[in-house]
C-alpha cells in the first residue's frame, strides 16, 4: 500500500469510530429518557418501540388499500345523506 492509500484507510477507520460512538451516545441518551419517563411518568411511557424512537411502522402489504378502502366507506356513509 502507498502512504495516500493507507491514509485513506486511517481516515475510513476514524470515520467509522466516530460513527459507533455516535450511534451508543444516541442509544444512551434515548435509554436514559426512557428511564426517566418510566419513573416520573409512567402514564406517558411508549408502548412500542417503533413509537419511542420515533420509527414508523412498517407499510401494510396490501399498500394500504384496505386503510383507504375503511376511510371511503366513512366517506361516503358520512356524506351520502348530505349530498
Amino acid at each position: 500500500m502507498t502512504a495516500a492509500e493507507l491514509d485513506e484507510v486511517i481516515a475510513a477507520g476514524r470515520k467509522r469510530a466516530e460513527r459507533r460512538a455516535r450511534s451508543d451516545e444516541l442509544l444512551a441518551f434515548n435509554i436514559g429518557a426512557l428511564v426517566l419517563t418510566a419513573f416520573n411518568a409512567p402514564g406517558r411511557y411508549p408502548k412500542t418501540p417503533e413509537s419511542a424512537f420515533g420509527r414508523k411502522p412498517a407499510a401494510p402489504a396490501d399498500g394500504g388499500r384496505r386503510d383507504f378502502a375503511e376511510i371511503a366507506r366513512q366517506l361516503n356513509a358520512r356524506l351520502g345523506g348530505k349530498a
